[in-house]
């Protein structure tokens, strides 16, 4: 519950990346999106485990400053290792989209999904074309949010943990 609503105050801020460290936010890794209207990076800690939550915000879509499109995208494919569709995650069956990606500072597992027209998608496609839903019935703004954190040195087990728990704020179900 208490990550739940770590996830929401992230939704909800209108600062952009936190004042505290923007020296240590700039070595972050982060998504490679341009033309946003708003970029809040935060990140949370508990122990050992670090979260970090990348949230673009496009108040008007337009050229240039697309949420689909003008060359945005989570991870430029030659730093991709490996993409795939997680979920259901919970009760209400959201499904995100998954990435293995290569950083300057190791691997790491980041899970995204877009938000349009009030509508969450994993679906990159999809959320283009809620972007004409949005455009013409004059909806709110859309949104990308990704959740990410460093992956182990064998693998990245502890990383999908840390990453669903935050998420969901549940631990993940057993295998």
């Amino acid at each position: 519950r208490e990550q739940r609503t770590r996830l929401a105050a992230v939704a909800g801020e209108e600062s952009n990346v936190e004042a505290g460290d923007r020296a240590a936010s700039r070595r972050r890794w982060s998504p490679a999106y341009t033309g946003e209207s708003q970029h809040v990076q935060q990140v949370w800690t508990k122990g050992s485990a670090e979260v970090q939550v990348d949230r673009y915000l496009f108040r008007k879509q337009s050229q240039g400053a697309e949420l689909i499109g003008g060359g945005n995208r989570v991870a430029e494919s030659e730093r991709t290792i490996a993409e795939r569709e997680v979920g259901p995650l919970d009760a209400d069956l959201r499904m995100v989209s998954e990435v293995v990606v290569r950083t300057p500072n190791g691997v790491r597992l980041v899970w995204y999904w877009y938000r349009v027209a009030d509508i969450q998608t994993y679906s990159a496609l999809r959320a283009k074309l809620l972007e004409l839903v949005a455009f013409f019935g004059r909806r709110g703004p859309s949104e990308l949010t990704a959740v990410s954190a460093p992956c182990g040195k064998k693998d990245c087990s502890e990383a999908i943990e840390q990453i669903f728990n935050f998420v969901t704020a549940q631990d993940p179900p057993k295998r």
